[in-house]
């Protein structure tokens, strides 16, 4: 004789209205236990796992999904996390999903581990390396809330900013960046950020855009409109967000916000400064034919 899933939540007799009822984990852990000695069908405790792993994250109705791509980030990951939380963003207000993509420096276990503590927390593990555009792009795909940021990994982007984003985002339908590049904005470091700058003001010559930074890749969007991006356009490094700026300054609203972006606390830059100049000058033509 095999129960019916539904029959331990309420008084119908059909599965699938199990679908409206929040199970407990002592009801979750019920059903496991049934199923091992087969008297619950593995599509009733698949069912209700699915609910309790997915339908309780959209019950609790975030105003904020923050994307983290990660790779080998042990150094600075759980920092980051816990200024997100302490910036006012509590698991019951925003869910951190981090892409670990592939990393070998003990980052993985680190998640693990804080999964346990933070239950508005999810880690996707890809079987392959993505890269970090196509990270963001799983990261968009796999969040709830109708609003997204996306953060560097390096504590180079301030949690700090992200309520007067979000706000901007909810009030205007539009992209907001943090940027650099305009009044009261600044990127700390000694080099770099004169590199950076130079080959902004490029891109943005040649893609004719009127946005001051076309890749810090701090920003947030409504999650709509970032999913109407083909996935072939989340390339590279920071390719992906020229072409993220381009679709939204197409279609919508960019809005910056000047925000001051700190040095790497911890590790090394993941980028290759010659590679990149050559891929974001090769995009930047590209988006340039389409307008």
């Amino acid at each position: 004789m095999r129960l019916k899933v539904s029959c331990l939540f309420s008084n119908s007799t059909s599965a699938a209205s199990c679908r409206e009822v929040w199970p407990t984990r002592g009801q979750v852990k019920i059903v496991k236990f049934l199923a091992s000695i087969s008297v619950v069908s593995k599509d009733d405790k698949s069912m209700l796992l699915k609910l309790w792993n997915n339908d309780r994250r959209g019950q609790l109705s975030y105003q904020l999904s923050i994307i983290l791509p990660c790779y080998n980030e042990v150094s600075n990951i759980a920092g980051l996390i816990s200024d997100i939380r302490r910036s006012g963003w509590t698991s019951n207000q925003a869910e951190i999903i981090v892409i670990n993509d592939g990393s070998t420096d003990g980052t993985s276990e680190l998640l693990t581990r804080l999964l346990v503590t933070d239950h508005s927390l999810k880690v996707i593990n890809p079987s392959i390396r993505r890269g970090l555009g196509l990270s963001i792009f799983d990261g968009i795909n796999s969040a709830s809330s109708e609003v997204v940021a996306v953060m560097d990994t390096d504590g180079m982007h301030d949690p700090s900013y992200l309520a007067q984003m979000v706000s901007h985002t909810y009030s205007t339908n539009s992209m907001v960046i943090g940027s650099r590049y305009m009044s009261g904005g600044l990127m700390q470091g000694a080099i770099y950020p004169y590199l950076s700058k130079v080959m902004n003001i490029i891109v943005k010559l040649i893609t004719r855009s009127k946005v001051n930074d076309q890749l810090c890749g701090f920003f947030v969007a409504r999650s709509a409109n970032l999913k109407e991006i083909e996935e072939n356009k989340f390339v590279g490094f920071g390719e992906y967000f020229i072409h993220v700026i381009h679709h939204f300054e197409s279609k919508y609203v960019v809005i910056e916000i000047p925000t001051i972006h700190n040095v790497r606390l911890a590790g090394k830059r993941k980028s290759i400064r010659r590679k990149m100049v050559k891929t974001y000058l090769r995009t930047a033509l590209m988006v340039r034919r389409y307008k």
